[in-house]
């Protein structure tokens, strides 16, 4: 080993001053996505009462997005707002009635220790007037009273309103912010920390060199020498490749961003003739990365093909001195580069990723670091545990356990605390439950009923036809298709790993960080299982056709992957395009040019002849069902919402994306580098289709960059990385002296190793939530809920036609749990976005004659909070509070309302008619 650090000492001394640099860049950087160096931001308006102040528009437009937020009120402190968000502002911004300037007396800003006051007159001459802020969409579209009206004076704040940000170019978005004050925060608190993670992260380089030497001395001249040279030789053409790559994407999407700059006004302008006032302030559309994205995606198969052929053909010329040197020194620069992409990638988010992780925080990580992971490292590599009975005895229960957890953990009844206690998980669970609660009373997909998540309800509503629904019951079914999913994931690992360990540490990586997720004790169905299930499925399926290439097998997973697009839009069409892909790619290795055309053709062209079966045999069954043709449009009306802007989030650069676009990129080149060769190997094949699902459904977190929707495609990156690591372990085992793949294997090893720790660390936390899924079955508790459905269910019978208007997204639970019907031909409460259906709403209001109306809540909602009595529309509450009487309330704030007086007879209520 001494030998070893005399021979390596300057490589060993620039590799550490590298990596300390990269830890104290993170950490800073750590300092600011924590946002403790933001100031805190109050904003205080003396002079006018309380009924004027309800009226007060107190905006920020953020750093970052650009968007436009509204501050929030303090309790029990009229007239301030703060910026209860945390977030970095660009510029402060009051929207003020006319008549509320002759009352106006002080406005006074404190950003930290600064206070800023301004009389009214000061009010008025220092700051600047907008009265073009239909200029910017997101501030114009906050500026409107509940009654609809945009009568507003907007004044923006003074420059001189600023804490002290820092005139930085790097990350001017952030830096220049108002309320950044952190200038010191930088310096010393990133100092400190950096020094302990630099000393950990040392004795991490020492104990992987101590393993490689071990290793190489070990075996010293079990290699053959010109098999080491060929090793080297595809380290080097494979790693630059990559790297090429990377960096023409990085220099394309750059010039991509400097002229292709699309006017968002016009994208802006037409949204807002179409949906809902609320959703405007939130329209983000980015076009520029968006096209960065999708030419990236087209362009990276052509760019990796031609790079490793050029860099092949110019490599496999040099001699042998001039390969040892150009592997020596990549040997070092891969790994360092993907430990600071890694690095600071994970600190732009505040370490969210690993922060929970009980081996890479606190005293676990020293007790990783120094104890854990070399004991792990020298069993992974001495086999020690591959042919044992018991220990993969061991291995399989542990499996089946995870399964079972994964099964109960997100199982709720009614009267479970996630919806009586935390409604803010009811807006996720809603427009999950509501459309099957419709469809098993008889509404049709497309036809008089909408979903944001497909038509996956058509599929599980003949499962309640055997069983009687329930929440209990459905949140059942989703925790069957959800241990269903990651059952299929372990069979399709399983298949494809040799090394028992390596399927013990991936599997357990890719169920650990679902566990991370949160999804527990806010359930998130709608990703988990309804996107994952059908990828899962053609997984596992793949794996054993790509294997026998049975005929019946081709039809199942040609029938499922068409089946996944009704199932759910956004993952389907994925599953759909990968998998044709992978049967395309199949064909290549076809020596007669003629036989490969013909049956790609005929694949592309079966393909499509089944899901156009599929849409055919679905429209008849709707008709069939309702009497009418279903609108197949509207399987994409959400989509195209979202992709307008709604809701969206600018990609974060760096960030830990860019491992898993690398990844991704490390899976095609090997497809790529297998054809070239012409090295047919089944897994190698379905290493190409998880690379290629991998990347469509990356598409999520493109759309909504927010660091928690990273979890969500997440899993299929993890699984693509322990197939890899399994693929390098191989390697490095058949070539100990090749230290460049040892290196970056033993990266990974240290990344999932940790996994299984961390699961049994965690035991107790999740044994924790079993019990609470298994106790879901026996506990009959009282609630608010089940004293609402019981007060429903009072007054109706089952199929009735109802309408339940609840303001905490209830609806779906209301009605299903009541089996009752919705008379609205609307999806859920928390998906109605259009104006078109506001109206529809309204004038069912107005034209309904016998259906019973369930107000939940309503006196709270009158007395308590008057300014937070609003139900989509002004036009909605007036209708409801002159045409309708209260017939009878609950203990619980519902009310069950019938109309005053008769509608017109020549009222009738319309039918909606979706324009996409």
């Amino acid at each position: 080993m001494i030998d070893f650090l005399k021979k390596n000492f300057l490589a060993i001394i620039l590799s550490s001053l590298f990596v300390f640099v990269v830890i104290w860049a993170g950490n800073t950087i750590s300092v600011i996505t924590c946002r403790g160096v933001l100031e805190p931001l109050t904003i205080k308006i003396d002079g006018l009462d309380e009924y004027s102040l309800s009226s007060v528009k107190v905006l920020a437009i953020l750093s970052r997005a650009g968007n436009t937020i509204n501050l929030v009120k303090v309790p029990e402190h009229t007239g301030e707002w703060n910026n209860y968000g945390q977030t970095f502002i660009k510029k402060i911004v009051l929207g003020l009635k006319s008549e509320h300037l002759d009352k106006l007396k002080q406005i006074t800003i404190s950003l930290g220790y600064k206070n800023f006051i301004f009389s009214r007159d000061q009010f008025l001459a220092e700051w600047t007037k907008n009265s073009n802020q239909e200029d910017n969409f997101s501030l114009a579209s906050n500026l409107y009273d509940k009654g609809g009206n945009h009568n507003y004076l907007v004044y923006e704040a003074p420059e001189q309103v600023k804490a002290a940000p820092l005139n930085i170019p790097f990350s001017p978005t952030i830096f220049s912010s108002i309320n950044f004050g952190g200038s010191g925060k930088l310096i010393t608190q990133p100092l400190i920390a950096s020094i302990k993670s630099f000393i950990l992260v040392e004795i991490v380089m020492f104990v992987f060199c101590f393993i490689l030497l071990y290793l190489q001395r070990k075996n010293d001249g079990e290699v053959n020498g010109g098999e080491d040279d060929i090793h080297k030789r595809q380290f080097i053409i494979f790693g630059l490749s990559i790297v090429v790559v990377l960096l023409f994407l990085f220099l394309f999407d750059i010039l991509l961003a400097h002229f292709y700059q699309p006017d968002l006004s016009q994208i802006l302008k037409g949204a807002s003739g179409i949906y809902r006032d609320f959703m405007l302030s939130s329209f983000v559309p980015k076009p520029t990365e968006r096209a960065q994205f999708v030419l990236s995606v087209l362009l990276s198969p052509i760019l990796l093909f031609c790079s490793y052929k050029l860099i092949n053909k110019y490599i496999i010329k040099l001699n042998e001195g001039i390969i040892r040197r150009l592997y020596y020194v990549l040997s070092i620069i891969f790994p360092l580069a993907i430990f600071a992409v890694a690095y600071i990638g994970l600190a732009v988010s505040n370490f969210l990723y690993i922060k929970d992780s009980y081996f890479f925080n606190g005293i676990g990580e020293y007790l990783y670091v120094i104890l854990a992971f070399p004991i792990g490292a020298y069993f992974v590599y001495s086999s020690k545990m591959e042919n044992n009975k018991i220990i993969k005895l061991l291995f399989y229960l542990f499996y089946s356990l995870l399964i079972l957890v994964i099964f109960f953990i997100n199982i709720f009844a009614l009267n479970d605390v996630v919806l009586t206690t935390k409604l803010s998980s009811a807006p996720h669970f809603n427009p999950v439950l509501n459309p099957i609660t419709q469809v098993i009373v008889g509404k049709t997909m497309l036809v008089d009923l909408t979903g944001q998540y497909g038509l996956s309800p058509i599929f599980l509503s003949g499962v309640f036809k055997l069983i009687n629904f329930s929440v209990l019951s459905f949140t059942s079914l989703m925790g069957l298709l959800l241990a269903l999913s990651y059952f299929f994931i372990f069979v399709f690992l399983r298949r494809l790993i040799k090394s028992n360990v390596i399927l013990l540490l991936g599997f357990s990586t890719v169920v650990f960080y679902f566990f991370q997720n949160g999804t527990n004790p806010s359930p998130y169905f709608q990703y988990w299982p309804i996107r994952i299930f059908f990828p899962c499925l053609i997984l596992f399926l793949a794996s054993f056709y790509i294997k026998n290439k049975s005929k019946l097998l081709y039809l199942a997973i040609s029938l499922a992957s068409t089946l996944s697009i009704l199932w759910n839009t956004d993952s389907g069409a994925v599953v759909f395009i990968a998998w044709i892909a992978t049967l395309c790619y199949s064909e290549l290795f076809n020596a007669n040019r003629k036989i490969i055309v013909k049956n790609i053709i005929l694949h592309i062209i079966f393909g499509l002849f089944v899901l156009g079966l599929v849409l055919a045999t679905y429209s008849i069954y709707a008709f069939l069902r309702s009497g009418a043709l279903p609108d197949l449009t509207i399987l994409l009306l959400f989509q195209r919402i979202f992709l307008l802007g709604f809701m969206l989030i600018p990609m974060p650069f760096p960030h830990v994306w860019l491992l898993a676009a690398t990844a991704f990129l490390v899976g095609l080149l090997i497809a790529i580098r297998s054809w070239c060769n012409q090295d047919k190997s089944d897994k190698n094949i379905l290493i190409f289709l998880l690379s290629v699902m991998g990347v469509g459904l990356f598409s999520y977190y493109e759309g909504r960059s927010h660091d928690y929707t990273f979890f969500c495609p997440m899993y299929i990156v993890l699984i693509l990385l322990a197939v890899l690591a399994d693929l390098i372990f191989q390697e490095s085992i058949a070539n100990k002296k090749s230290y460049g793949s040892g290196i970056i294997f033993l990266m990974i090893l240290f990344f999932i190793f940790s996994s299984p720790l961390n699961i049994i660390a965690n035991s107790k936390q999740y044994y924790s939530w079993t019990k609470k899924g298994l106790s879901a079955f026996v506990d009959k508790t009282e609630t608010i809920l089940t004293r609402n459905v019981d007060f429903i269910k009072k007054y109706t019978v089952r199929g009735e036609k109802i309408i339940i208007l609840s303001e905490n997204s209830l609806d779906g639970l209301y009605y299903g749990e009541s089996g009752t019907r919705s008379a609205l031909d609307l999806p859920s409460s928390t998906e109605v976005l259009l104006k078109q259906e506001v109206d529809y709403l309204f004038n069912v209001l107005r034209c309904n004659r016998s259906y019973k109306l369930f107000f939940y809540p309503f006196e709270y909602r009158e007395t308590i909070m008057p300014d937070k009595y609003y139900f989509y529309d002004e036009r909605v509450i007036k209708i409801i509070k002159n045409d309708y009487a209260v017939v009878e309330k609950s203990s619980d704030d519902m009310v069950l309302l019938i109309r005053k007086t008769s509608a017109s007879s020549t009222c009738d209520i319309p039918k909606l008619k979706y324009q996409i």
